[in-house]
């Protein structure tokens, strides 16, 4: 025997959007004994003004995101890849604005998948700091190592102290980097930062300490070096008066040679 049933009737109002019962059918006997059979039915009951403060709030996180985008933009920070997840989550919300009041499912997983695009977005802005900030330390490193090289390939200051200290100084920074470049691996973008921050610190002071030692290098080469940029233009406008005097006398001994060549070709 089978029973064909038709209900209607008018979905439960809700204050949010929810999963809720609608039907519920339990098997019960004579006696009033509950039995192993029953069936249920559940729907998605949508509260539609759901829909709009979900576009609301979308919209929001959206303008923000735009600002921390345009924020690290001008920190000369490649936010292409965020860029794109803007791109991405501004078409989301556009279409789930434009959608009919009755299409409000489609229109709460688009603001969904928005905001997900939005995190994501945040996230690569996020690395891509981090990876700049560890672009920047390891310019003072670079800068630096020409300096090394130029010492080590200089017997009088390849064994000198001073050159140690600031090889030290120089690995310092570059474990900060690689400690950077492990904590970005991670996704610990704030860590990654942080450890560039010191690895910038360091490497400007080996860098700065290189250059105070080249600078008492060179003051060994001209006692005038120790005046600045007017002791190096001393320096120089003294090496040139010394060339100058130096070509001059072996002008002037040439004539000489060449005049008394002459005479005795006269006398000859």
């Amino acid at each position: 025997m089978a029973v064909v049933v038709t209900l209607e009737g008018t979905a439960p109002s809700v204050t949010q959007t929810a999963n809720q019962t609608l039907i519920q059918i339990t098997d019960v006997d004579s006696n009033g004994n509950t039995g192993t059979s029953s069936y249920s039915q559940t729907a998605l009951v949508v509260n539609t003004n759901d829909v709009s403060t979900a576009i609301s709030n979308a919209n929001t996180q959206l303008s923000q995101f735009r600002t921390h985008i345009d924020e690290k933009a001008a920190m000369d920070i490649d936010t292409s890849a965020a860029e794109a997840k803007y791109n991405d989550a501004q078409s989301k919300i556009s279409t789930a604005q434009a959608l009919p009041s009755t299409s409000y499912t489609d229109a709460l997983n688009n603001i969904n998948t928005a905001i997900s695009t939005i995190s994501d977005g945040e996230t690569l802005l996020d690395k891509a700091w981090a990876e700049k900030e560890i672009s920047d330390a390891q310019g003072p490193v670079n800068n630096v190592d020409a300096l090394i090289a130029y010492f080590q390939g200089n017997s009088s200051t390849a064994s000198d102290a001073r050159l140690s200290e600031v090889i030290t100084k120089r690995e310092v920074a570059v474990s900060y980097i690689s400690a950077a470049n492990d904590a970005l691996t991670n996704g610990n973008f704030a860590q990654a930062r942080s450890k560039a921050e010191d690895a910038y610190t360091k490497g400007n002071e080996s860098y700065n300490d290189a250059l105070t030692f080249k600078a008492a290098v060179e003051a060994t080469w001209n006692p005038f070096a120790g005046l600045g940029s007017i002791g190096s233009g001393i320096g120089s406008s003294v090496i040139l008066i010394v060339v100058g005097i130096i070509i001059v006398v072996l002008v002037v001994v040439g004539i000489i040679i060449y005049r008394k060549r002459s005479r005795w070709d006269e006398l000859g």
